[in-house]
């Protein structure tokens, strides 16, 4: 799971998810001001739900894998078999 980084953050991370830095600099722009009152609950609004959504697809993606490694029962074996034969 990724967490929030501070936003003078530029890690591949943050690039990614443009969240740090990159996403701080969007609000000043969009704000145009360069207080940080004003800017940061903006910014960790924004930064927290872009983290969170990836957070949410990879919670998803593994839940998928984790079924689909899940052993198929062995009743539904027998029956798919007996359904081929017929």
């Amino acid at each position: 799971m990724k967490r929030l980084h501070h936003p003078e953050c530029v890690c591949p991370t943050c690039q990614a998810l443009h969240v740090g830095a990159f996403a701080y600099r969007d609000v000043a722009e969009e704000l145009g001001s360069d207080d940080p009152a004003v800017l940061d609950p903006v910014w960790r609004a924004r930064c927290q739900a872009r983290v969170d959504a990836y957070n949410d697809t990879l919670r998803q993606e593994h839940e998928r894998h984790v079924q689909s490694e899940r052993p198929v029962p062995l009743l539904a074996c027998f029956v798919e078999l007996n359904r081929r034969a017929a």
